[in-house]
């Protein structure tokens, strides 16, 4: 079929003229922006959960799963609460990580870190829901129930597995991330070394704390999330 049958000489020309837009920059900044608020809510729920994380860690720890189910049979809500929060920072996490990488508009290696770390934090999720199905439906009853106990213990043990291997998404993540922004000079360099720091401390069978790459971490969204909104307020 002659789609141009029906158009005249001068509507040729105009069409022939008319130049190639690509997505309109305003639409690219809006996700900027909304990459930048999800940045803050994420590492503010993360702050949050885990300051509260300390009193029930002894529900991911394999060594100490007895005495983890105890305390969330003894601190349910405060268990509640943590695990919530985390799982409400993983999605707002997620959301900003991913619009991190739309800075790039072809696919390289900061979609592919992104995409890893995307792996890890919903893996986390998945943790999180194991911690909160257990509060809620186990915890109370493993006590007096054997059979309940041996559940709790069980759910727990797979929470503990999924927390320690999501490392490795994470790390593998973080240094793709991170390499990427150093080639393509995308962020400030201190944020390019948070990341890369964070490739380190995440990984699953170095002995650093909890405190301390969840630190490392929090600074580096919160940063990042500074440098995305500026770019947007800027542009």
């Amino acid at each position: 079929m002659d789609f141009d049958a029906g158009l005249t000489t001068q509507d040729r020309t105009l069409t022939t003229r008319l130049p190639y837009t690509p997505a309109s920059p305003p639409t690219i900044l809006h996700a900027l922006r909304v990459s930048a608020v999800a940045g803050f809510m994420g590492a503010l729920c993360w702050i949050t959960a885990a300051v509260l994380f300390p009193t029930i860690s002894d529900a991911l720890d394999p060594t100490a799963l007895d005495h983890g189910l105890a305390a969330l049979a003894s601190h349910s809500t405060l268990a509640l609460a943590c695990q919530h929060l985390f799982a409400l920072s993983d999605i707002a996490i997620i959301v900003f990580i991913f619009g991190l990488a739309s800075i790039e508009r072809e696919f390289s290696l900061t979609w592919l870190g992104a995409f890893l770390l995307g792996i890890n934090f919903a893996l986390d999720m998945l943790v999180a829901a194991s911690v909160i199905a257990v509060t809620k439906f186990i915890a109370l009853h493993a006590a007096a129930d054997p059979a309940m106990h041996a559940a709790g213990i069980a759910t727990l043990g797979f929470g503990a597995v999924l927390d320690f291997r999501e490392g490795f998404f994470a790390t593998a993540g973080w240094i793709l991330l991170g390499g990427a922004a150093w080639h393509g000079r995308h962020w400030p360099r201190w944020l390019v070394a948070l990341a890369l720091l964070n490739g380190i401390l995440w990984f699953p069978f170095l002995p650093f704390s909890f405190i301390l790459g969840g630190g490392v971490f929090a600074i580096w969204v919160l940063g990042m999330s500074v440098t995305l909104w500026q770019r947007e307020v800027r542009a």
